[in-house]
């Protein structure tokens, strides 16, 4: 009989167990020997320990909080209120509810606070970091805050020596190490100051010794960079000089064209073509257009001498519908000839323009039997002013102002919200809204004491009034 103390199991979701990955601790001997013979039992202790895993006890010695007496609406409720009124509602200690809130892993949601006078103060005493460590704020926030007081950081840039024009003219005239030593900066500052004047670096392939037939013969047979290290070179001269001498690079797979290979080019599309030079489509496709020669698809058929002609005749797509060809192709062979497009649908008549400028635009389109944008772009190519009947406010119209919403008045009256709006501001007449109602000094004694939403509650308001009302009074939360 197997005698074991302890063991740890791995307890998933489906109700199994797993004596491979350590999770949970059971301090079982006795259910241990009868696995074997009843795994039933083990099966529905696995059920049990993942329906209930606080009931067993973790292998360490930190202790987890009970959950004796929580329910799922109170955990879901961790972190989304201040830790003092979830205590103060449910009956429970601030401790008790900090405990669980930890051991969950439930980060407490601080609203943004303000500033205070004493926080203001420590601007500038100390590093941004430190400060937003020590405030518990983040670095961003102390960073904007000190920089829009104008306060200067602790720690103040170090002096720099400044360019002069003597220094400027020897950048380009030698390498930027050379230079960088040469005046005693930094090799990144020599750069930076170089490309801001746009000054190009010095070649060194220009300036160094010109390379010998021996050399020559040596491109191309190694890495670059072992040829620059037996010639005693940099790498960049050695690899301009042989892209310079059309040598490929050495490993490079890529073969030649020969004209065997030329030959075959059109004949298929170019993926086969691809596959069958053992080259890529990009290759094929860019060999083929760099010699002009034009695939030869039998899908596509020339252009013939009579629909030329009748090219700009119609539109495109029932040109391309009457012969069989797609409009795209249509299009593309009128652009290529120099052929301006066919007639539109649309053929305006002295009697059509005349009625232009008379009616709205929208009606005149379900005049004609066209669309809105065909008739607003021939009115403006005209230059004729749009339709302003100029309608005047009645009385009636007037008094709807500020009684109902803008929107409302204007689907009453037949106008635009923007000047039903605009009317009614110009008249000084503001909205009449029943649903708002001035706060009163009992419901302003009332903000502070509570969270926003139970003060929204009780007054009968919404959580974002009471916030707006709650900032613009610069009250503090009171808890």
């Amino acid at each position: 009989m197997l005698s074991v103390s302890r063991v740890t199991y791995w307890v998933t979701r489906d109700g199994r167990a797993s004596p491979f990955q350590p999770r949970l601790t059971i301090h079982t001997s006795e259910w241990l020997s009868q696995t074997y013979a009843k795994q039933s039992r083990l099966a529905s202790l696995a059920r049990s320990i993942y329906a209930n895993p606080m009931s067993l006890s973790i292998g360490n010695k930190s202790k987890a909080p009970e959950y004796s007496g929580w329910t799922v609406k109170e955990l879901n409720q961790l972190g989304t209120i201040p830790d003092s009124v979830f205590a103060r509602r449910t009956g429970r200690t601030i401790k008790e509810v900090v405990a669980m809130r930890e051991f969950r892993r439930i980060r407490m949601r601080t609203p943004t606070r303000r500033w205070t006078a004493r926080e203001i103060k420590l601007l500038g005493k100390f590093t941004d970091m430190e400060l937003s460590r020590r405030l518990s704020r983040s670095n961003g926030e102390v960073n904007r805050m000190r920089i829009a007081l104008k306060i200067p950081p602790f720690r103040p840039r170090p002096k720099f020596a400044k360019w002069t024009r003597r220094q400027e003219k020897l950048l380009g005239t030698d390498t930027d190490q050379k230079i960088a030593k040469r005046l005693g900066r930094s090799l990144t500052s020599v750069q930076s100051h170089r490309r801001l004047l746009n000054i190009p670096r010095l070649t060194l392939f220009h300036e160094g010794d010109p390379f010998t037939p021996e050399e020559d013969q040596l491109l191309g047979t190694a890495p670059d960079r072992e040829i620059a290290t037996m010639l005693n070179r940099n790498h960049s001269p050695v690899a301009e000089r042989r892209r310079a001498l059309n040598i490929p690079m050495y490993g490079d797979q890529r073969h030649a064209w020969t004209m065997k290979d030329d030959a075959v080019l059109g004949t298929l599309p170019d993926d086969e073509i691809a596959l069958l030079l053992g080259r890529t489509v990009r290759s094929v496709m860019g060999r083929r257009t760099k010699l002009g020669i034009s695939l030869r698809n039998p899908k596509i058929r020339p252009f013939t001498p009579e629909e030329d002609a009748l090219l700009g005749t119609m539109p495109n797509k029932e040109f391309a519908r009457k012969f069989g060809r797609h409009h795209a192709v249509v299009a593309q062979r009128r652009r290529l000839l120099g052929i301006s497009d066919g007639p539109r649908v649309r053929q305006w008549t002295p009697k059509e323009d005349a009625m232009l400028g008379s009616m709205s635009d929208i009606d005149l389109a379900e005049k004609l039997g066209c669309k809105f944008a065909v008739v607003s772009s021939r009115r403006k190519k005209l230059g004729i002013t749009a339709f302003n009947p100029k309608r005047r406010w009645t009385e009636s119209e007037i008094a709807l102002l500020g009684k109902l919403p803008d929107a409302q008045v204007a689907k009453q009256t037949g106008r635009t919200v923007l000047t039903v709006r605009q009317t009614r501001l110009d008249r000084g007449i503001a909205y009449e809204n029943p649903a708002r109602r001035p706060w009163t000094a009992q419901e302003d004694a009332c903000l502070g004491t509570s969270s926003d939403r139970e003060i929204a509650q009780r007054l009968g308001r919404s959580a974002g009034s009471v916030r707006v009302r709650h900032i613009l009074l610069h009250i503090r939360l009171r808890v």
